[in-house]
């Protein structure tokens, strides 16, 4: 029999941190529309409100998944099967990080100079196939429930997750490396600005990574426990803060950004709408 804690320990751990990360979410949701409400901002508006209803309604699942393992069916049994909320749990994550990735992808589209739209599909085109594979994983899961079947077709885990872990790899490279391309557009005063922009890129990029590298870890080396379910609970609220948090320091940025004269009476007007470019 596996360790208890390692099954109810670990969807519990993984409700509680969600639980955390969501109510960040919901305070950065409301700063971002008392900050921004009067902006005319439709699409960012709705996916902002659009993400916030997807990431309760995975809240929902998740709450009511720790229940049904630790109120209602706690027992040794239980262990044994993944019950309907706990597989469906899937694919509001895997919604969130779609959206997410387009939002990245449309800045990257917006800053790049040359093959935009090339660019912009060879992230897009990854982000798709995790999705339709990640889908592909559900229906797979309610046809074997059982955590012991866990390693049947284990290699639809393996697509969506290494194609979600690229494609976030490939976004905070392909934007840093954009943003180091301005670097001789800069006047010394906004090359500060630069370096923030370029860490916080690396920071979010660093952190959905990480979690889905614990999550692909934990699920090829420890398929017959609940940890990497725990981790993947965790996974789809990253995502939303790292957008959230990108949206909500706009103004930061590009306050920031100093148009400085030069003795040629050129300005540095180029790169700092690169920034403010970046920033939002």
């Amino acid at each position: 029999m596996v360790a208890i804690d390692a099954n109810f320990g670990a969807t519990f751990d993984g409700l509680t941190i969600s639980l955390i990360l969501y109510g960040v979410t919901c305070g950065q949701a409301i700063f971002f529309f008392r900050t921004y409400y009067a902006r005319n901002e439709l699409l960012l508006k709705t996916l902002v409100g659009g993400t916030w209803v997807v990431d309760t309604f995975h809240t929902v699942l998740i709450i009511h998944s720790t229940w049904h393992y630790l109120i209602s069916k706690i027992s040794p049994q239980a262990l044994q099967t993944a019950n309907w909320s706990i597989i469906t749990q899937i694919i509001p994550t895997e919604i969130i990080a779609v959206a997410v990735d387009c939002y990245f992808v449309h800045r990257i589209w917006r800053l790049s100079n040359s093959n935009k739209t090339m660019k912009a599909m060879a992230l897009l085109l990854p982000t798709i196939c995790a999705y339709g594979v990640s889908i592909a994983y559900v229906v797979k899961c309610y046809r074997f429930p059982a955590f012991v079947d866990a390693k049947k077709e284990e290699w639809l885990l393996g697509t969506f997750s290494s194609l979600r872990m690229a494609v976030d790899i490939a976004i905070a490279c392909s934007m840093c490396i954009l943003l180091y391309s301005k670097r001789d557009l800069a006047m010394p005063r906004t090359r500060l600005l630069l370096k923030n922009l370029i860490q916080f890129t690396v920071a979010t990029g660093l952190l959905t990574s990480m979690f889905t590298t614990a999550y692909i870890i934990s699920a090829f080396t420890m398929p017959s426990n609940m940890i990497y379910i725990g981790i993947y609970f965790v996974h789809g609220k990253v995502y939303l803060n790292s957008m959230l948090a990108a949206l909500n320091s706009r103004d930061r940025f590009k306050n920031s950004v100093p148009v400085v004269v030069m003795e040629s009476g050129d300005t540095d007007l180029e790169f700092s709408s690169c920034a403010a470019t970046m920033s939002g």
